[in-house]
């Protein structure tokens, strides 16, 4: 409730000690906006006389309601919070810090209704996971000491502000008209260029591979199948939560790097993929033992590595066939990093005491990816000595690795005596959703 109104039309609305003390335990935000709300309401002259009468302030009509709020007024929702690597926030024209948000982009606030608390109108956009782990940030100093308590200035002011409180289905709708909405689908053919590995636990591989767009064209929604390989996208933080998902999984800090796109390393079509998998195997083993938030047995204490190819709308302005076109290079101490704002999923690699439940979920949720192990990965590069040797003699150990991982024919595999520096045209590092 806001302030009492003090108006020409009627006394202060009186409020009891338990209201006093209400108010001041009320956030800062939630308070200026009500706030916000009165003024507006006084200036239309919905105040009046009926502060004479009751100590309540209007309520905005429910979106099942047989009223209509005025149109001039926010629009009053209520907040439903939802359940819940390696950079930190960069500078540069990219990241420059918006204008502060103004009172009309401030969180909206769902109208509870059901007797269970649930909202009357669908899930609700929360990003308070954030807060807390802020809170528990104990090395960056950045993320410690940035003035946000989401661990972002820019990404509050450019994303929070606009969606947090906000109907998912509002976010899905932004993302099917959005000249992005590309990114969402996952496309038959398999960028060479940008495949990557992914250390996570399997709990979050099944959530990705479950979390799927329909294809723009109508066509049928599938993890995988006839000419697919594997099936859902690894999502940036910031983009899983504005779709309503819970974040399960992650490092201790709220980087904005993370909040944007889904940090990999690159296997540059196969050249690296031994010395980069140890990197990936590492972070699935942190993923599965020391960074679980959401604890759903089994699933999220086994370590996953993904190998997948990103996409990304912004261009790289020098490659090879063999090197990431696309992405983000974070220049941190972690070799070979990219990250992407999508990440495919081609192929899932766990340990070999944990294949044949991870087989089995696949199949109990009709869940089509191939599953390699990384027993058999370190047979495989054993046999392959040529997997590293900068030259086309190496090329054909290089394709049937990828193929054996990713369980699909290469055919447009290059050579790597094509592997010539390019220029690619820049583009802007879209950032609408």
């Amino acid at each position: 409730m806001p302030f009492p109104p003090v108006t020409p039309g009627g006394p202060p609305a009186q409020l009891t000690e338990f209201e006093r003390a209400f108010l001041e335990a009320m956030p800062d935000f939630e308070r200026a906006y009500l706030e916000a709300i009165r003024e507006a309401t006084i200036a239309l002259g919905g105040y009046g006389a009926a502060a004479a009468r009751t100590s309540r302030p209007p309520r905005a009509a429910s979106p099942g309601g047989t009223g209509a709020a005025p149109s001039a007024l926010p629009r009053v929702d209520s907040v439903r919070p939802s359940s819940p690597r390696a950079t930190a926030d960069r500078s540069g024209p990219s990241l420059a810090e918006p204008s502060p948000a103004t009172s009309a982009e401030a969180p909206r606030i769902a109208i509870r209704s059901h007797e269970n608390g649930s909202s009357e109108d669908g899930p609700r956009i929360s990003f308070e996971v954030l807060k807390k782990i802020k809170s528990e940030e104990k090395f960056c100093t950045r993320i410690m000491k940035n003035p946000s308590p989401y661990g972002s200035q820019y990404y509050e002011q450019k994303h929070i502000n606009k969606w947090n409180g906000r109907l998912v289905s509002e976010y899905e709708a932004h993302m099917a008209a959005s000249k992005s909405a590309w990114l969402n689908v996952v496309p038959e053919k398999i960028s060479i260029q940008n495949l990557a590995l992914h250390g996570t636990n399997f709990d979050v591989a099944l959530l990705a591979m479950k979390m799927r767009v329909q294809p723009p064209d109508g066509g049928a929604e599938h993890p995988g199948g006839a000419g697919v390989a594997g099936g859902g996208q690894l999502l940036p933080v910031g983009n899983l939560l504005k779709r309503g998902g819970t974040l399960v999984t992650g490092e201790s800090g709220a980087r904005l790097l993370n909040l944007r796109r889904v940090s990999t390393v690159s296997v540059s079509g196969g050249l690296n993929i031994e010395k980069v998998f140890r990197t990936a195997q590492e972070y699935a083993w942190s993923a599965a033992h020391g960074r679980v938030r959401v604890n759903n047995g089994r699933s999220s204490q086994t370590p996953i590595v993904v190998i997948g190819d990103g996409m990304d709308t912004k261009k790289l302005r020098y490659h090879s066939t063999l090197s990431p076109d696309v992405g983000l290079l974070p220049g941190s101490e972690i070799g070979g990093e990219v990250a992407y704002k999508r990440l495919n999923i081609r192929g899932l690699l766990c340990q070999e005491s944990d294949l044949d439940y991870v087989l089995q979920v696949l199949k109990e949720e009709k869940l089509n990816v191939t599953v390699n192990t990384y027993e058999s990965f370190r047979e495989q590069v054993e046999q392959k000595p040529l997997l590293a040797y900068m030259g086309a003699e190496g090329t054909p150990q290089r394709r049937q690795l990828l193929e054996k991982l990713m369980g699909v024919p290469l055919p447009d595999y290059p050579d790597y005596s094509e592997a010539d520096w390019r220029k690619s045209t820049l583009s802007e590092d879209g950032d609408d959703f």
